[in-house]
């Protein structure tokens, strides 16, 4: 399961709806407990992709730095956010090729540039791709 704080869901929110018709992406900061993920932090990134109504990309200098400073802080990066602009909050073929590790892939829709449906997923590790990961909004 993941938590995030309503403020923090909100932050994502308002990034999305502001990068649309192209998609928005971010990193998620926080702690791993079992099976149990909380965001602590969330950290809009610029999306890199040269196709960003479509695509999404987090430059990996920009990961690298979010990963340096959430260990200073005694947290760690659990996952990344993007937008699917007017397309289905599912992970696409590009979103289970890009997968990497056990982080959480929240997807946010966003459909004429009103925020919808938001969804987590995990990588499952096999031909399924991902599985859903519950979310709680505390």
């Amino acid at each position: 399961m993941m938590r995030i704080p309503g403020r923090l869901l909100e932050k994502i929110f308002d990034h999305v709806r502001s990068s649309y018709p192209e998609e928005g992406c971010g990193v998620l900061i926080g702690k791993v407990d079992g099976e149990e993920r909380s965001v602590v932090k969330v950290r809009s990134t610029r999306n890199t992709h040269p196709d960003r109504r479509n695509r999404y990309t987090i430059d990996p200098v920009t990961i690298f730095h979010a990963e340096r400073g959430a260990e200073s802080e005694g947290l760690e990066l659990i996952g990344v956010f993007h937008s699917h602009p007017d397309r289905p909050v599912e992970p696409s073929g590009h979103d289970r090729d890009g997968a990497w590790g056990s982080l959480t892939f929240m997807i946010i829709a966003v459909s004429k540039g009103v925020v919808g449906e938001a969804r987590a997923w995990r990588s499952s590790g096999d031909e399924r791709g991902f599985v859903e990961e519950p979310i709680r909004v505390d």
